[in-house]
């Protein structure tokens, strides 16, 4: 997935799958050939019809088919789980896990240009134990907001089901007036 999602970015790559599963009459890549382009790229979906509705979305212009750049789109668009992970604070958590600045030099990118790989391997082994005790943490509130939505379609569906239960009425008998 490491090696798909370099490769995704790179627009020679996306030129080369969109000009193998192109209509070569219309230029276009059509809905099948948008499956068979997906499934080249090992990306899996639950069904046709996920397929389908992703071309929906992407064909911004409803040509019933996908220009290069709209295809280009579709392979960049970020995945729930990127989006997620996009909320972390990794820049800052990188940022954190260089050396303090020298006394000598102000500028912190000056210091971090001269350091040797002994030094960035540090940094990375730094970044490493930071980013694991983060990611625990932000997958310990994602479980936490899973568990409400799971508790909160539980509670739809049962109040769904008892708007049309029924119940027995008793208002007693005549003696009882």
């Amino acid at each position: 997935q490491r090696q798909l999602f370099l490769l995704r970015q790179d627009d020679k790559f996306i030129n080369e799958i969109f000009d193998k599963f192109m209509d070569q009459s219309s230029e276009m890549l059509p809905l099948k050939n948008l499956a068979l382009a997906f499934k080249n790229l090992d990306l899996v979906f639950k069904d046709d019809a996920e397929i389908e509705a992703i071309f929906q979305i992407m064909d911004t212009n409803s040509d019933r088919g996908l220009d290069r750049e709209e295809f280009k789109r579709a392979l960049q668009r970020q995945s729930s789980v990127e989006q997620w992970a996009s909320t972390l604070p990794l820049p800052q958590l990188l940022a954190s896990c260089f050396p303090r600045q020298d006394a000598l030099d102000s500028n912190p990118l000056r210091v971090v240009s001269r350091m040797d790989s002994a030094a960035l391997s540090l940094v990375c082994a730094l970044f490493q134990e930071g980013l694991e005790k983060l990611l625990h943490q932000a997958q310990a509130k994602l479980r936490e907001s899973m568990a409400v939505l799971d508790r909160r379609a539980q509670e739809a569906e049962a109040g769904a089901a008892s708007k049309f239960s029924t119940f027995k009425m008793s208002c007693g008998s005549i003696a009882d007036f």
